[in-house]
């Protein structure tokens, strides 16, 4: 509008609305909900098709753009295909098995080096490289040439001897050299040769009709010949550890120990990131040996991978991924999944009373980002059990923060039962009940000649539970109960016995699934034993005889119970007894029985498939 002559306006009066940005249509890509119109400053969720990342990886937002207040999403919400790209042709020396030079996510290329060329990284002639997610190859698909170092390795050389090369430091080239007073040439070698090792030979020089050191063979034991020194032409034998059993020789030769032949050393339990092992468990690994795994994510293809020197050659890497996201402070809006792949998002709600926040998680290097941490919802204390008290500053506001612990106590003549501090979770939920207050049991008041032998005398009050043992001074008798318990209440279980003079001793006690041998015969006199054995299947522990002692019979023993092992548990652990233990369905303490997998089984967790029987107890192994 503007002011003409007259004094007058004119044009016409602009009307103001409000900022609004339409939900866009992204290609390969789709909007997080159903909403059609977004306000200024809000964000904007979307995710990208499989195969395909966002342009940026900053959040769109609905913003003002010009001074003609145009609404617009910043950045531009876009999606791009995730590739990676090959020069073609190759590099001198490197072929590809295709002649494309744009490949998707998770695509692979065979590169393949020339005689005289390799794979830096790798120090290989051939390798499959993978397109990943960051657009990078996981291994640079481009063969160098093959070259030693410039200078030769200070092993010893005479001093006339150049170290420089100039040059000739190619795989094959040759370099003359001398070694220092008091060394040679390793096995007679007539100059230094590049390999793909290095400059062979290794070292160049050694010292003349040097002894050995003691034989320590990777991967090895020594079976003859072992001595203090060892000097040229000495040869000991040995067995590799991996193997049939069969022997070689080393012989010392120019102080060092030439083997006929290597041990391969043996690999580790297999333990392959993000995969699980689904054919091949066993306890020891050798060369050549192959286990089966599916990797975690959603893609359900085996590979396999092969024991080679000592580490585990794999088929092919497991992505990464994520579970579901557990966080009990808050609510997951999206759709909930066993596992998202690396780059997804869900919605989240934070669950806290009072404002509403909302807020996304992206999936990344196999954990979840947020883009806001929700807070912790509070505990309520409420009402306290009678006599139990609050530790330290009780909180004034009766609640307790999530995450924070909350300590508890009793007044003297109580004992807490139950955990003495709980915490309060992050969602608002205490972790532990209360604890409780119990009344000890009062000091004893004891007749003279009686002792408490177990536990120590001591004058103070016991808790539930306790167990006072009584015995008398000076070879007198008791009468009575031998051993009372703290009860509920603050209760003894019996009164506290008395002594008196009495010689001898009655009916020796009972064993728990054992008996006496013999009938008994009491009276007994004071030194008289008794000899107990236990029932069939069951093993004695401790000693075999009870003696009578000042009127008391003393000795301890107990009887281990055998273990039983039946066809109902066995079909519920997918076992079966081995070929030894066929027809065997118990086993003594301390005996073993041996399980193998049901036929079309596997063992689910690495154990022995041997197990010990302890007192009636046996952990059997599982297989599915």
């Amino acid at each position: 509008m503007c002011c003409n002559p007259n004094g007058e306006w004119q044009g016409t009066v602009p009307k103001c609305k409000k900022i609004k940005c339409n939900a866009p249509v992204i290609e390969n890509g789709r909007v997080d909900g159903d909403r059609q119109e977004y306000n200024k400053d809000e964000w904007l969720t979307f995710r990208c098709n499989h195969g395909f990342k966002k342009v940026d990886d900053r959040p769109s937002k609905c913003q003002k753009l010009g001074q003609r207040g145009n609404a617009e999403w910043a950045p531009t919400p876009a999606c791009i295909e995730i590739t990676c790209e090959l020069s073609q042709p190759p590099p001198p020396g490197t072929a590809y098995s295709t002649q494309n030079s744009v490949f998707s996510l998770r695509q692979t290329v065979r590169v393949t080096c020339g005689e005289r060329y390799w794979i830096i990284n790798t120090k290989t002639t051939e390798a499959v490289v993978t397109c990943k997610v960051d657009r990078e190859w996981d291994t640079w698909p481009v063969c160098k040439e093959v070259t030693c170092s410039r200078y030769l390795p200070e092993d010893n050389l005479s001093w006339g001897t150049t170290r420089d090369t100039w040059g000739r430091n190619r795989l094959g080239d040759t370099v003359n050299y001398g070694c220092a007073r008091n060394y040679e040439r390793t096995d007679g070698a007539q100059h230094a040769t590049c390999t793909r090792d290095g400059w062979t030979p290794k070292p160049l020089c050694r010292v003349t009709s040097a002894p050995c050191p003691h034989p320590d063979l990777e991967n090895a034991d020594i079976t003859y010949g072992v001595k203090h020194s060892y000097n040229r032409d000495d040869q000991v034998r040995y067995r590799c550890q991996t193997g049939n059993g069969e022997t070689f020789t080393a012989t010392c030769r120019e102080g060092a120990w030439t083997e006929s032949t290597g041990c391969a050393a043996s690999c580790p339990p297999p333990d392959f990131q993000n995969a699980v092992i689904i054919h091949g468990v066993k306890y020891n690994y050798f060369s050549d040996d192959e286990v089966q795994y599916r990797c975690k994510s959603w893609n359900r293809e085996t590979f396999t991978a092969v024991c080679k020197e000592g580490t585990w050659a794999e088929a092919k890497k497991c992505a990464g991924y994520c579970e579901n996201l557990e966080d009990g402070k808050l609510t997951i809006w999206s759709d909930v999944k066993e596992t998202y792949m690396e780059g997804e998002s869900i919605n989240y709600k934070c669950d806290a009373p009072g404002e509403v926040i909302e807020g996304t998680a992206s999936c990344n290097n196999g954990s979840w980002s947020k883009s806001i941490e929700c807070p912790a919802a509070s505990c309520l204390i409420g009402d306290l059990p009678t006599h139990l008290g609050i530790a330290g500053d009780p909180p004034t506001t009766n609640q307790v923060p999530g995450g924070q612990r909350l300590r508890f106590y009793c007044p003297d003549e109580y004992y807490l039962e139950g955990a003495a501090e709980i915490e309060c979770s992050e969602a608002g939920e205490w972790k532990e009940l209360f604890p409780t207050c119990s009344k000890k049991c009062p000091i004893l008041v004891l007749t003279d000649n009686v002792i408490i032998s177990k536990p120590a005398e001591g004058r103070y009050l016991r808790r539930k539970g306790e167990i006072l043992t009584f015995g008398c001074q000076g070879g007198i008798s008791i009468t009575g109960h031998t051993a009372i318990e703290c009860l509920n209440g603050g209760l003894w279980s019996g009164d506290a016995p008395t002594c008196e003079n009495h010689s001898g001793c009655g009916r020796p006690p009972s064993l728990t699934d054992g008996d006496t041998v013999g009938f008994p015969i009491p009276p007994y006199e004071d030194g008289a034993t008794v000899e107990y054995t236990c029932f069939n299947m069951y093993v004695l522990k401790g000693g075999r005889f009870k003696t009578c002692n000042n009127g008391v019979w003393t000795g301890e023993m107990i009887c281990m119970k055998p273990c039983t092992v039946n066809a109902e548990m066995m079909e519920r652990h997918n076992i079966e007894f081995s070929r030894n233990h066929r027809h065997k369905n118990y086993a003594r303490h301390e005996h073993h029985l041996s399980f193998v997998c049901k036929r079309g089984t596997t063992l689910l967790h690495q154990e022995p498939m041997r197990k010990q029987c302890i007192n009636g107890q046996m952990d059997l192994p599982t297989c599915g």
